[in-house]
């Protein structure tokens, strides 16, 4: 055989030999030249707090006049917190503060933060973004007490695509009743549904009350489950149409109408 073709073999089954092994390496260089070129503005999704509080999300929308930022969180502390407040400093954009609702936390519930930054981002920019809350922390569980108590401050950053403004509230809730008619002296059920950035809210505080003294609703307050719903039960002892109300982080309202009947014997 001539040497042109010991060369040619030679060259076939180097290739045959390695040929996967370098097809592997071409992917891996490709994969990484395509990472290094995307601009470094270009960030994931996420939402983050160094300690105490746990993120559930954060949406940010823009128009031409403004930029609003929802964030949600959780008070993951063993204890209350009073009057939360947020601020937010956006790269490249500024800064802007806000007060969080509601003004009573209690541990384990929700906390919902809407800033308005006076300037426009234009939609699908990717952002970078520190936060900082501020509360005051009810150690001794009565919210009373709390102004006296010691100030805490909970430092965390996201990072989230610019989306636009639609001016959609940021928290629905709707109560349904089991039935319309409750006999005397006996017990209905109320469900107040709450959604939060779309989402059904887990750890939401629903607050239940009625325009009637003589009916009640146990337990008057309760957190919302994995479905977004909060449970109470209605018993009223006098006769007459009584409206139902549910409030959820004591700026959405929901109401329905029980009629609390006499039944024959």
């Amino acid at each position: 055989m001539s040497g042109n073709g010991l060369r040619g073999q030679s060259s076939l089954e180097f290739f045959v030999t390695y040929g996967w092994e370098l097809l592997v390496i071409a992917v891996v260089l490709a994969a990484f030249a395509v990472f290094i070129s995307i601009p470094s503005n270009v960030v994931p999704h996420t939402c983050t707090f160094a300690l105490q509080l746990s993120c559930k999300g954060v949406e940010v929308g823009s128009n031409s006049l403004a930029t609003v930022i929802n964030l949600e969180a959780v008070n993951s502390q063993q204890y209350d917190l009073y009057n939360p407040s947020m601020y937010v400093n956006i790269s490249q954009y500024g800064s802007a503060n806000a007060i969080c609702v509601p003004s009573n936390v209690i541990s384990g519930a929700d906390i919902l933060c809407s800033v308005v930054l006076p300037k426009p981002i234009p939609v699908s920019q990717q952002i970078k973004a520190t936060m900082i809350i501020n509360s005051t922390a009810c150690l001794s569980g009565t919210f009373g007490n709390c102004v006296a108590q010691q100030g805490e401050t909970y430092i965390g950053n996201f990072s989230t695509a610019v989306s636009q403004y639609t001016g959609n509230f940021p928290i629905s809730i709707s109560l349904y009743i089991t039935t319309q008619r409750v006999r005397l002296g006996q017990s209905g059920t109320v469900v107040a549904h709450v959604k939060v950035l779309g989402q059904n809210a887990t750890g939401a505080e629903v607050e239940f009350t009625t325009n009637a003294p003589t009916a009640h609703i146990s337990p008057p307050s309760g957190l919302t489950d994995s479905y977004g719903n909060a449970t109470g039960y209605f018993t009223g002892s006098s006769a007459g149409n009584v409206l139902v109300i549910a409030n959820a982080f004591g700026i959405a309202t929901a109401s329905n109408t029980i009629s609390v009947v006499y039944f024959a014997t």
